[in-house]
């Protein structure tokens, strides 16, 4: 019968779906940065609107496999646009999210591309309180995502296949191999050479750099060029070991089975890492938000107003600003990127520029270093043993979150972040970033707050922006459950890619929860 035909179609379907991810994370020896994809698209040929709850029940299903077995960083895509620029939300796409509201679990990860023409009903029923209390959903620009992948030589043919993929990555399904987390940079380390004849301010470099040493700079636009050698000489190392460990892989751990279900490895008979059509390196952009207020602050209080020298504050920093607070005084005063603050926000953009034409010259063939704005939890993790850096933070401190600001600059508002960073000029950041925004449980009790939650979620990507990250846990549940864990075993947050459970953390990764969320919770 046709309608029996159907169902065991769309079981098949979603069994199938199931089975293949299950394989491909076992092939790759890996849970991470595999994703189902495009959902909504993929099922809707097998959706009988008569049998909607029971296609409801494979979803729960789903997802309760997901989740249990090694989902827990599986992106689930829903919206967007097709090939002729239509919005292809469809009735699979509100089931999904009906789905998640109902099972409320950390995982999979509901991810929605916006774009102008998203329907209403979709945005009204993603941008709920409950869903937002677990880090649900992510949300992705489809024009930042397009503009990324047109950057990186994608055929224009191609662009409306794009799904995000993990974390923040956005993809060609079927066509590329993942380097996530392939290399990461200490964004603020370039400066500490060009400011200090070659020298970090504290340790010292794995090996030699291929840059004589200069005087220091006495101008920004000559600090910025002593920059760019320093931060060139340390990614060529970064990226010579990245390419080795490639090269090794593919010779000592071959993945025959992911490489049969990726364009280009069949076709030369190469394993992903060599054979795919995209080799995608992920290149994580650490303490850029920090770097670039140092930049700031030196630029005014140096170069501008000679109000310090540059030893002066390298001696503070070195110090932990202990005996200098006057001048960790003078830099907190100083233009902040995440204030919209067109200087500081410039000063952002030309890291971004910079490190993305860095990458670039690395690349060569199949293999694309792309940069990306992601640390996980590394701000509060490696933030807790790196040294004070020349922004004012002071040793031990958090550094800024993804493409966020320090938490400083956060108290300008989620309107000020926002615009600051959607002047990044996102796309060169190919291998994705997000911007985290906590929003306080109350801009969910009226309509009339909920629509300026969507207004500005919409202006956000309308600006360009790649990917928004949400939280909206209570405050007060967070300093509970640090106090009192055993009380709150089932509080999630949003960690980066995923929402984990809080007590799942380091206790310096939940009081960073908690210092950020503070400083936002006032909205």
């Amino acid at each position: 019968h046709p309608k029996d035909l159907l169902q065991r179609n769309a079981e098949e379907a979603i069994q199938s779906i199931y089975l293949i991810h299950l394989l491909v994370q076992m092939s790759d020896g890996s849970w991470f940065t595999v994703s189902i994809g495009n959902l909504d698209r993929i099922l809707i040929p097998f959706h009988n609107p008569t049998q909607r709850e029971l296609e409801k029940e494979l979803l729960r299903q789903l997802f309760c496999d997901l989740e249990t077995h090694r989902g827990r960083d599986c992106s689930i895509v829903i919206g967007g646009l097709d090939e002729n620029g239509n919005d292809v939300t469809n009735e699979v796409s509100y089931m999904i999210l009906e789905v998640e509201k109902e099972l409320l679990m950390r995982a999979p990860v509901i991810a929605i591309l916006v774009h102008e023409h998203t329907p209403k009903r979709l945005l009204e029923e993603s941008v709920c309180k409950e869903l937002f209390e677990i880090g649900q959903p992510s949300f992705y620009g489809n024009e930042a995502g397009i503009q990324m992948l047109r950057t990186r030589g994608v055929p224009e043919d191609d662009l409306h296949r794009l799904s995000p993929s993990g974390c923040m990555e956005v993809v060609i399904p079927g066509e590329e191999q993942r380097d996530s987390w392939g290399c990461i940079m200490n964004m603020h380390l370039p400066l500490e050479l060009a400011l200090n004849h070659g020298f970090p301010l504290e340790g010292e470099l794995p090996e030699p750099l291929a840059v004589t040493p200069e005087n220091i700079p006495n101008n920004t636009d000559d600090l910025f060029s002593l920059y760019e050698r320093y931060l060139r000489a340390l990614f060529a190392i970064v990226a010579k070991y990245n390419l080795k460990d490639t090269a090794e892989l593919a010779k000592n751990r071959p993945n025959p089975f992911k490489s049969l279900l990726t364009k280009g490895c069949i076709q030369t008979g190469q394993n992903l890492g060599m054979g795919a059509k995209y080799h995608i390196i992920t290149v994580e952009a650490h303490l850029l938000a920090n770097a670039a207020d140092a930049i700031t602050a030196i630029d005014q209080l140096v170069f501008q107003t000679h109000r310090y020298t540059v030893e002066e504050l390298i001696r503070a920093a070195q110090a932990n600003f202990v005996g200098f607070e006057d001048i960790r005084k003078a830099i907190s005063q100083c233009p902040k990127y995440g204030t919209a603050n067109k200087i500081a926000d410039a000063n952002a953009t030309k890291l971004v520029h910079l490190f993305a034409k860095v990458a670039k010259e690395q690349s060569f063939d199949n293999h694309q270093f792309c940069v990306s704005l992601h640390t996980l939890n590394h701000e509060a993790q490696w933030g807790s043993f790196l040294h004070a850096t020349l922004d004012g933070r002071r040793s031990g401190e958090p550094f800024a979150k993804n493409a966020g600001p320090s938490n400083q600059a956060r108290a300008a508002g989620p309107t000020a972040v926002t615009l600051s960073a959607a002047r990044l000029d996102q796309h060169l950041m190919m291998g994705g970033q997000a911007l985290d925004l906590y929003f306080n449980p109350r801009n969910f009790e009226t309509a009339e707050r909920k629509d300026k939650v969507i207004a500005l979620i919409k202006t956000y990507f309308a600006l360009g922006g790649a990917q928004l990250q949400v939280n909206s846990v209570s405050l007060e549940q967070l300093r509970a459950a640090y106090e009192t864990p055993d009380a709150y075993r089932h509080l999630i947050v949003r960690r980066g890619g995923h929402s984990v459970r809080f007590n799942d953390l380091s206790n310096n990764v939940k009081l960073e929860f908690i210092e950020r969320f503070a400083v936002e919770n006032v909205f």
